[in-house]
């Protein structure tokens, strides 16, 4: 059986989610399909490792996505797979700026077990199973702004972002180090800050991916999206939505608690869109 990933809970109900590494994957692919301006990485393979360039001065989804390479016991493995050149014996790590957790279905869902067949070919048919469900998800995502173009020099893990080769490179597009964090770092100017993450963000209005598509194509766009900037990386949004008799309703209260408890905390507005008539009740 081709299985939904699900969750149960304390009292015997069923949640479906669909994993961060997924959702990632489906925003990336968004953007590489559909935004002109996005520069991906590309990927290198060698055996059994595989790994992006690796260089966030040029590649905004080494810059926002984050990244990991080591040197290969191999001479010339970055040459023959045509990567850009590691320093010798230094690994290169970046932690991801955007972060995405689980989505998880608001309510409890009943997953349907489908049956379906092979049959165009001679003989009997082949039969298959497999699972789908229909429900309401809810995630959290949340993009570091002071990380976003910005790349550390330091020796904690996460932060060696820069090698000798890249270190040459940021200088010539970033000009002088900064202290951030206590660390030294190079930062882009605004403008191209403001363009990667500007993407981004944009991004996550047409979203779609998923797998499945073929037999059980569905809209993936956001029918909810709450934002803010904060000046702390927690994101308080995730209780405004609720469980009510197995549908999905707009908890007012948790929103008016999150204003008076989060208020000082938040940098901007907050701004609320409604993408579908589906949900008339979340409209305030």
């Amino acid at each position: 059986v081709i299985a939904v990933k699900k969750i149960k809970a304390s009292d015997g109900a069923t949640y479906v989610y669909v994993s961060a590494q997924a959702v990632r994957y489906w925003i990336r692919t968004n953007l590489e399909l559909n935004q002109p301006a996005w520069q991906p990485a590309p990927v290198r393979r060698e055996g059994k490792i595989a790994y992006t360039d690796s260089d966030p001065i040029e590649y905004w989804d080494d810059d926002l996505f984050g990244y990991m390479r080591a040197p290969s016991k191999k001479t010339d493995a970055a040459k023959d797979a045509g990567a850009s050149p590691l320093q010798k014996d230094r690994e290169i790590t970046r932690v991801s700026p955007f972060r995405v957790s689980t989505f998880t279905s608001v309510s409890p869902v009943r997953v349907v077990d489908d049956f379906g067949t092979m049959t165009r070919q001679e003989g009997n048919p082949v039969p298959f199973e497999h699972q789908f469900y229909r429900a309401h998800l809810i995630g959290l995502v949340s993009l570091d702004l002071s990380a976003a173009g910005t790349f550390f020099d330091g020796e904690r893990v996460g932060f060696k972002n820069l090698d000798s080769h890249r270190r040459e490179k940021a200088k010539s597009n970033c000009g002088d180090p900064i202290i951030l964090r206590k660390q030294n770092a190079f930062r882009l100017s605004l403008d191209r800050r403001v363009q990667r993450v500007a993407t981004l963000v944009e991004s996550l209005s047409y979203l779609q991916g998923g797998a499945k598509q073929t037999l059980h194509y569905t809209d993936l766009t956001p029918a909810i999206t709450a934002l803010a900037v904060t000046r702390h990386g927690n994101n308080p949004f995730y209780r405004i939505l609720a469980s009510a008799g197995g549908s999905t309703v707009f908890h007012r209260e948790a929103l008016q608690e999150v204003m008076s408890v989060y208020g000082d905390q938040l940098l901007s507005r907050v701004r609320s869109e409604e993408h579908t008539s589906e949900l008339q009740s979340l409209r305030h």
